[in-house]
């Protein structure tokens, strides 16, 4: 048990999950009874739209749905997480639960109907919670079966126990909230609670069950100093060499991932590779046609050579870097970087210009062409 709790809790289809889109047991259990008591048209828009966007959240495990939505919806392709979508669930369901308290307290339906829909909320809800303390096996095998199948018997049968244990845990949580939230309305309707203190009781409830789950996830360990932050980014010898040099130039780290690193290059130098979720698509097309080639030549130096001065030769066929001023190279942040002569500086003169006949032959030409003299469009 103690190796399991080292590797990840969650074991469904989704990888790289951290953390739940949880929308609290109380509100939910709200928003099943504004399902049964509400009426009007706003109910089927929000449950519509509830459950849209669930059902685009299950991405590769609903293809033919989310495909598409791929093919006919403008735009729907450049979300970057299909779990985007379920912000919009986050917002219909304490929207529904809202006007289902907002129904309750207004004496717009009758005590017999009223009575009726929270007697089924209450069952279903708390009945699917009680179906998953008794049999927690239909949350489906606990062990993740893209990763985890190779794993020793003794540590999968450990996940399968604290997984299991975790969602037992939980599901005796939650159906507490809804049995307290319950009560509360039910004292409402026996009169026994004025609607002032039922707001509040409420109120203090969906607090304290989203709160208790958000510092799961989010807590004090995940704050940090400004001053600490400072600390972790004092320059090295390289940063050192760089900055001394006050002139503009840009830097290129190859003692880091280049392009998926948030080391402090960027923090001190302005940086060729860095890190972004959303990079510009001319830039990315240069990154994987030109500038990875570039990269390509000193990392085919670099096993051969006995000196930086064996790198110096690289440089007059570096065009990408050359042209997006790559004036210093970092190979060792422990010693001073590589020096590019052939850097064109923020901006220069090209006297001839080469025709190409499309956006692809104008990219590749970038690595034949003299960047110094030369232009193409």
């Amino acid at each position: 048990s103690s190796a399991s709790s080292q590797v990840l809790k969650y074991w469904g289809t989704q990888p790289g999950t951290d953390g739940p889109h949880y929308v609290g047991a109380v509100v939910f259990f709200l928003f099943v009874l504004g399902l049964l008591i509400v009426r009007g048209r706003e109910k089927w828009w929000l449950l519509t739209a509830t459950l849209l966007s669930v059902m685009l959240a299950w991405g590769k495990n609903f293809m033919p749905f989310t495909d598409f939505f791929i093919d006919f919806f403008p735009g729907y392709n450049k979300f970057r997480a299909v779990t985007m979508t379920l912000i919009i669930a986050q917002f219909c369901i304490p929207l529904l639960g809202a006007l289902a308290l907002r129904d309750l307290f207004n004496g717009a339906i009758g005590k017999k109907e009223l009575i009726k829909g929270f007697n089924i909320a209450v069952a279903s809800t708390g009945g699917f919670l009680l179906i998953i303390l008794m049999l927690p096996g239909i949350a489906g095998s606990f062990i993740n079966e893209a990763y985890e199948t190779g794993y020793p018997d003794w540590l999968q049968a450990a996940l399968v126990t604290d997984r299991k244990d975790l969602l037992r845990t939980d599901a005796f949580r939650s159906l507490v909230f809804v049995l307290l939230g319950a009560g509360t309305i039910f004292a409402f309707l026996k009169e026994k609670l004025r609607k002032e203190y039922v707001f509040l009781i409420l109120g203090l409830l969906v607090l304290t069950d989203l709160w208790s789950v958000d510092k799961r996830y989010l807590d004090a360990s995940r704050f940090e100093k400004p001053s600490d932050i400072k600390k972790q980014l004092s320059p090295s010898a390289a940063d050192q060499f760089i900055l001394a040099d006050e002139s503009y130039k840009r830097v290129l780290n190859l003692s880091a991932s280049t392009f998926n690193d948030n080391s402090p290059t960027s923090y001190f130098h302005s940086s060729i590779g860095g890190y972004h979720g959303a990079k510009m698509r001319r830039y990315q097309e240069l990154i994987d046609s030109v500038l990875f080639r570039n990269i390509m030549l000193f990392e085919q130096v670099a096993q051969t050579a006995t000196s930086l001065d064996d790198f110096q030769p690289v440089f007059r066929n570096t065009n990408g870097l050359n042209m997006l001023n790559a004036r210093y190279v970092i190979i060792n942040p422990e010693a001073p970087p590589l020096v590019n002569d052939h850097a064109l500086g923020n901006a220069w003169f090209a006297g001839n210009l080469l025709l190409a006949d499309n956006a692809n032959e104008e990219l590749l030409a970038t690595m034949t062409l003299n960047p110094g003299t030369e232009a193409v469009t």
